[in-house]
């Protein structure tokens, strides 16, 4: 059971490893890449959209510690990044 890079399927055994990654190797700071448009602030429009791909984005964007988040939110990093 791993957790995978949605973009280049890289996995990891640790959440707090795939968001460092996530957040060195693909985030430029404006690319949504669940919608593949441009923002001013991404993680605004991340945090504002409701699907599973969205919240685990905005997840994968955030500053914050890699073990607080809200049960939604987590749910849908579940879904979507964790591979059996």
């Amino acid at each position: 059971m791993v957790w995978v890079c949605p973009v280049c399927g890289e996995a990891f055994t640790m959440l707090c490893n795939l968001k460092k990654h996530f957040l060195r190797t693909h985030h430029d700071g404006s690319y949504c890449f669940i919608c593949g448009k441009e923002y001013k602030k991404v993680a605004l429009h991340a945090a504002k959209q409701t699907d599973d791909a969205h919240l685990a984005f905005s997840f994968l964007i955030s500053r914050p510690s890699c073990n607080r988040f809200p049960k939604r939110v987590k749910e849908a990093v579940e879904k979507v990044l964790w591979k059996e």
